[in-house]
């Protein structure tokens, strides 16, 4: 994930509009799930988020998500 601050900080400023309480720590698990090449799951809020850092795509680009469903969908 990028280490502009601004960036950074309207990630976690997003995520808390939705109503997951993220912070700092939240940006270490996006570090760590990109630096392993590794999706993480996360619970915040009560909710699990997915990190999944998009290895195919150019590096610090990272997507995440809530899965709202369960099981797979087609």
């Amino acid at each position: 994930m990028s280490s502009d601050k601004t960036q950074r900080s309207m990630l976690i400023e997003l995520l808390n509009l939705y109503g997951f309480q993220a912070d700092s720590s939240f940006l270490a698990k996006v570090d760590s799930a990109e630096k392993n090449k590794k999706v993480i799951e996360l619970k915040v809020s009560g909710k699990t988020l997915f990190i999944d850092p998009l290895v195919a795509s150019p590096t610090g680009h990272v997507q995440i998500y809530y899965k709202w469903w369960n099981g797979t969908r087609a």
